[in-house]
């Protein structure tokens, strides 16, 4: 039965994709309903995602404050991911938070988080040769 409501949400996540050039708010209330079932149940990837899709959204909009904090959920849930794309989320995350705080002029904090990229993509790359 678990396995049945993580199939929903990535198939809620997969929609929210879709939906990219089309209807904003229903591309939200996609992701919306998916955070909330990731949330429910413990699935963090699904989190991950749906936070990740958000946080882009409201950057794009200028909502910097709202994106930060939708990645900064993103970021704090990529560790815990029940699958191997916990790595790929972090620089996910990292990569629109670092955009988001360019756009917002938060030049202080942008290079913390530019080193913190860096890092993880070495790692990635020791990891994956």
């Amino acid at each position: 039965k678990m396995q049945c409501f993580r199939d929903q949400g990535d198939v809620m996540c997969f929609i929210a994709q879709l939906l990219e050039d089309g209807d904003e708010a229903e591309m939200a209330r996609y992701y919306r309903m998916a955070r909330a079932l990731g949330e429910e149940h413990g699935f963090f990837a699904l989190e991950c995602r749906s936070c990740l899709g958000l946080g882009q959204m409201a950057s794009l909009e200028g909502r910097y404050e709202e994106a930060l904090d939708l990645m900064r959920n993103a970021l704090a849930a990529a560790p815990l991911t029940e699958n191997e794309h916990g790595p790929m989320y972090e620089m996910t995350a990292l990569d629109a938070m670092a955009t988001a705080l360019f756009h917002a002029k938060r030049f202080d904090e942008l290079e913390e988080v530019l080193q913190r990229l860096q890092a993880a993509a070495k790692a990635a790359t020791a990891r994956d040769g």
